[in-house]
């Protein structure tokens, strides 16, 4: 961008060194010079100077030999590259957003006593062609997020990084940059950095990706050090063998997966080795002090996890962990015998190291945090496709955001960290697995709050009482249930098989509510509705129930899921009991169907009684005629996603012999259908199976509303009662009601 610059930006009040670095004279910040004497440069201190000293000052630009002033603009980090910079105003947000600030400001321009006529003459250099832009971009971005100030860095930062990336791959060198016109950016940027180092006017400054801190505080730099060895990633071959690797892989969240691809585009070399911390001495310098880094020695880890249990038990020491031993163990190469007689290790030994490893690798799934996919995660495909055969290639990785407190990140300095070691005594592990589980998605920031930490500890806790309930009870073969023990059953099961698809997408938060609350949450509502079972039917289905969850979710509260099933009178383990293969059969569906009719009408008296504020003495609950089910499944039919006349719906009743004789009403019913496009959407129950659901809690209805006469009428019965003419605005699955 060097052809669009139009001026020089320094920070006025911050503090710059005249240096003589490997000898030249430069002027740069004090954190530049701070990290520049680490990047194997010759430096000394000429003297210290004022960015201000240098307003109103010119300087030539490289290339083009254009002269330009030197402002002075607050915005300059001093602790980025040299802490000066060139202003790019069409092409730059910033720049553009802090010229015209300048171009404005009578104080500044007073106390540095600009040339208020050079000031105004400065306007932007276009020089990249972008497809969707005008001449200058910046100035669009702007005017677009109505951008008033440089202060408006949130807007600008947007805007920055739009037009750096639109400019980036998409844009073209235009005429003005000599040599350089038709090139992509992508290539413009190498091509003219090339140039500058080779005619001397420009060296590399090496930054952190972004800002990082020792765990002392102090800022992590960039240091180049001599004889350091590199990994090259950016290898053709090697790269390609990667992406090979990870087209094969499970990635999930998926969305993660461009990430991935971007990490392999720009990983290039990267130093494997160190002169400080803890590690591993590297092998081919050894005295000279180089240890192996971590993020180098650490990426195919997993596999020493299969063999650590034999080297503990068997009392091998360090010494022995040969190279040779690794070969043969990982790669079969080499000859057991000769490895065994120089590393002392028994022959059987070396061979339980090797089947261990064979019948372990690969590691099946890979979890940890997204800040590792530029790093560990990434390494570890490229180590593996380098070391390991394919079939030993990692096949998955699943991936989780952050962990918050109370909406705010976690740190020793807010006070809202919790260590890891008070979680048993202050919470419970399983208390803190479930609540984790079923807070948030992988991809979606974890925030810790104590209220809903406490709702868990609730369901938690009444779990364990519906599981006491049934731990002494003799289950009973061949059980005659009634209908709310039906419905149970059938809730548990559907609930089981939705929390098993769940977690076989790797969709834990959905596993743990369908698995757990939702069970908790139907065994709720079956204590409530059955009182007036025999008790040998409620405990055994309960017990049935509990039995069921504990299997299903003993990977999320193991120790209370263990617990249980042992005071069931359990000798084996329930973490090794198999999920079960669950069916869900059409009389599950329909008694899903039907809990959820029931739930509905439920939920339809409360609002009445509610609304006229007494208790019935009466309830008079009135069921559709099966004609208007085969109404709504005509109309469903006609549906299909548009918008559906009256005059069709007529129409096509004419066709249907159980419609005929009602199509009067039907013209009114379609009118009311189509108001609420939801209907269209919905699964019906015939006359008689929502009677039948009613029947089955009549009783449970009638005790919630201090013994009310629960009436069922069906619409069209010759003798039905029905003074308020109710039985008409019943439809499928909302019965009509009336409270007497």
């Amino acid at each position: 961008t060097i052809y669009g610059a139009t001026n020089v930006w320094i920070h006025p009040e911050a503090d710059y060194l005249e240096i003589r670095i490997d000898g030249e004279n430069w002027i740069v910040s004090k954190e530049s010079t701070s990290k520049l004497m680490e990047q194997d440069h010759d430096i000394s201190i000429v003297r210290e100077v004022k960015g201000k000293d240098f307003v109103n000052l010119e300087v030539t630009v490289p290339i083009t030999e254009a002269r330009i002033p030197i402002y002075p603009a607050t915005f300059v980090d001093t602790n980025h590259a040299t802490g000066v910079v060139y202003s790019v105003p069409a092409h730059a947000p910033y720049d553009y957003a802090a010229l015209v600030d300048l171009q404005n400001d009578e104080v500044t321009i007073k106390e540095y006593s600009l040339d208020r006529g050079t000031l105004e003459k400065i306007k932007p250099i276009s020089l990249i062609s972008v497809k969707g832009y005008g001449e200058f971009p910046a100035v669009e971005l702007c005017e677009m997020l109505d951008v008033k100030t440089q202060n408006d860095k949130e807007k600008l930062e947007k805007a920055t990084q739009t037009i750096y990336k639109d400019e980036y791959y998409s844009g073209v060198m235009k005429d003005n940059t000599g040599k350089f016109k038709g090139l992509k950016v992508e290539e413009a940027k190498n091509a003219v950095a090339k140039t500058l180092s080779k005619n001397n006017q420009a060296t590399v400054i090496y930054e952190t990706s972004k800002k990082a801190l020792c765990r002392c505080g102090g800022q992590i730099i960039v240091a180049v050090l001599q004889d350091q060895y590199f990994l090259n990633y950016g290898d053709k071959k090697w790269k390609e063998t990667a992406f090979k690797a990870l087209n094969k892989m499970l990635i999930t969240p998926n969305k993660y997966r461009q990430t991935f691809e971007n990490t392999f585009n720009w990983l290039d070399k990267r130093p494997c080795v160190r002169k400080r911390g803890l590690g591993t001495e590297f092998p081919l310098t050894k005295g000279e002090g180089w240890i192996i880094e971590s993020l180098s020695d650490s990426v195919i880890y997993m596999a020493f996890y299969t063999i650590i249990k034999t080297i503990r038990e068997k009392g091998i020491t360090p010494e022995q962990l040969t190279p040779e031993l690794f070969d043969y163990v990982y790669l079969n190469e080499g000859k057991p015998k000769d490895i065994s007689e120089i590393t002392e290790i028994p022959l059987e030994i070396i061979e339980e190291m090797k089947d261990s490893f064979e019948y372990y690798y690969p590691n099946d799934l890979r979890h940890t945090a997204i800040a590792h996919i530029s790093n560990h995660l990434s390494f570890a495909i490229f180590h593996h496709v380098a070391i390991f055969p394919e079939k030993y290639w990692l096949p998955a990785f699943s991936l989780n955001e952050i962990l918050i407190r109370e909406g705010q990140k976690m740190g020793k300095s807010k006070g809202n960290v919790i260590p890891i070691a008070h979680i048993p005594k202050k919470y419970s592990v399983d208390l803190t697995r479930l609540h984790l589980a079923s807070v948030a998605t992988a991809d979606t920031v974890v925030d810790w709050r104590e209220t809903e930490v406490s709702y868990a500890l609730q369901r938690l806790r009444k779990f364990w009482e519906y599981a006491n309930r049934s731990i002494d009870v003799y289950k009973t073969v061949d059980l005659e249930t009634a209908f709310p023990s039906k419905i149970l059953r059938s809730t548990i099961k559907n609930n089981l098989y939705k929390a098993l698809k769940s977690i076989e997408e790797f969709n834990i938060r959905d596993y743990v509510l369908e698995g757990f609350y939702g069970n908790i949450r139907a065994i709720d509502e079956y204590i409530k509705v059955a009182d007036h079972l025999p008790r040998n039917e409620r405990e055994t289905i309960l017990r049935e129930a509990i039995e069921d969850i504990i299997v299903i979710m003993a990977p999320v509260i193991p120790h209370i899921s263990e617990e249980i099933h042992h005071k069931m009178g359990n000798e084996s383990c329930v973490s090794l009991k198999q999920f079960p293969e669950i069916t869900i059969t059409e009389e599950d569906k329909e008694n899903a169907l039907q809990a959820k009719f029931i739930s509905n009408l439920l939920e339809d008296i409360d609002e009445i009684v509610k609304l006229v504020k007494t208790k019935p003495q009466k309830i008079h609950i009135y069921i559709n005629s099966d004609w208007k089910n085969e109404l709504y499944e005509l109309a469903k039919e006609l549906f299909e996603g548009e918008a559906v006349k009256i005059g069709k719906i007529m129409e096509s009743s004419k066709e249907h012999k159980n419609l005929v004789n009602h199509m009067k009403e039907i013209a009114e019913e379609a009118k009311q259908m189509l108001k609420d496009p939801s209907i269209f959407r919905i699964e019906m129950l015939s006359a008689e199976k929502q009677k039948n659901a009613i029947e089955g809690y009549k009783e449970f209805i009638s005790r919630t509303y201090i013994d009310a006469e629960i009436h069922i009428h069906v619409a069209g019965d010759k003798k039905i009662y029905d003074p308020k003419n109710k039985a008409s605005k019943a439809r499928p699955m909302r019965p009509a009601l009336l409270l007497e």
